[in-house]
């Protein structure tokens, strides 16, 4: 029984045939969606094919900018973290590329219980 449309068994004929791989992975690949320009990719993973553009990210260039100008001005810069993994990971990466370039940052990372997920405004007691 076929289990792939006409168009995917096509898409994965293609990908065999344009990358000298086996039919059946081909097809699989087909199955999963994967484009004939994605195939190399997905059979050779980087990190740098797997994560985003950073560009993309909302606002990414004012903040580059904001914080290059900190860095040549010697000001005093705050790393606002959070409690995971890539968090701290990337607080401290953060943090060490400041410090190279003369800064001395302050991490900053919210308790997870009092103050939450992320940047909040606190709650007036009234």
């Amino acid at each position: 029984m076929e289990r792939l449309s006409p168009s995917q068994a096509y898409l994965g004929a293609a990908i065999a045939q344009r990358y000298n791989l086996p039919e059946i992975l081909g097809r699989l690949l087909a199955a999963r969606e994967a484009s004939i320009e994605e195939v190399p990719d997905l059979l050779n993973p980087t990190i740098r094919a797997l994560c985003p553009d950073p560009a993309t990210l909302t606002d990414m260039g004012k903040a580059s900018e904001r914080l290059a100008r900190a860095v040549l001005a010697g000001e005093q810069v705050a790393i606002f973290g959070d409690y995971d993994v890539d968090g701290a990971s990337s607080s401290a990466l953060l943090y060490r590329f400041l410090a190279w370039h003369g800064l001395s940052p302050r991490i900053y990372i919210p308790d997870r219980i009092t103050e939450g997920y992320g940047p909040t405004q606190r709650l007036s007691p009234h």
